[in-house]
């Protein structure tokens, strides 16, 4: 719907900002034993290895299904739509391949904003929709 909030973006919005969060390092969430912060996927090259958790994936997942559901115009992409798929998905999966980054948005002030900014990115993809 365009203009308004459907019933899938409402439902997994929080879930979006809480795999961010998890993702970056700022909270700790373990369900049912499960640690969401541990690395599913792992490169290393040079000495330095790069980790992408199971939230990180989650969070890139959740944002994908928005667009799947929010695109009006089935034949092509929208390019404001487009343009934020691609710059929150970006936020998301960045960090963890570039480690002054991954290490000033672990703390809580910069961590704290780069989750609004990707949730604005979600929400107003979801609102376009």
């Amino acid at each position: 719907m365009e203009g308004k909030f459907d019933i899938p973006d409402s439902v997994l919005s929080p879930f979006f900002v809480l795999f961010s969060a998890v993702s970056l390092g700022l909270i700790g969430f373990t369900p049912l034993g499960f640690d969401l912060a541990s690395t599913a996927l792992s490169f290393s090259a040079d000495g330095y290895a790069t980790e992408i958790s199971y939230a990180g994936i989650l969070s890139l997942l959740i944002l994908l299904v928005a667009y799947a559901t929010n695109r009006g115009d089935k034949s092509g992409p929208q390019p404001l739509q487009l343009w934020l798929v691609v710059t929150t998905f970006a936020l998301v999966i960045v960090p963890p391949f570039a480690p002054l980054l991954n290490a000033f948005l672990g703390e809580t002030i910069p961590g704290i904003i780069a989750i609004v900014i990707q949730a604005g990115g979600y929400y107003s993809l979801s609102y376009m929709g």
